[in-house]
């Protein structure tokens, strides 16, 4: 019985420190995630562990918003450009 009580405050510290650091990496916020271990402990990281990561919206936005350099001039233009906007040209080809 005595060793119950420490082992119970170490995984509840363990839970504590990893349900915020595997929200993280699934994209979900951590300071939530770390308020609803307080109570939780372990259940909440068996929650998370269950849980399907959140789509990265920054890379959607990084590759959507991607610039190319026009094949006429070398100016950084979007991506999805149809005419430089500095030389005027028309892109054929869109990477």
């Amino acid at each position: 019985m005595d060793v119950i009580a420490p082992l119970m405050v170490v995984l509840w510290i363990s839970a504590l420190i990893g349900t915020p650091r595997l929200a993280v990496q699934k994209h979900r916020s951590g300071g939530l995630w770390f308020l609803i271990a307080i109570p939780l402990g372990l259940i909440a990281m068996g929650i998370l562990m269950v849980l399907p990561s959140v789509p990265d919206t920054k890379a959607g936005y990084d590759q959507q918003h991607a610039l190319q350099g026009c094949p006429a001039c070398g100016a950084l233009i979007p991506r999805r450009a149809v005419v430089c906007q500095y030389c005027q040209r028309t892109l054929t080809s869109r990477r």
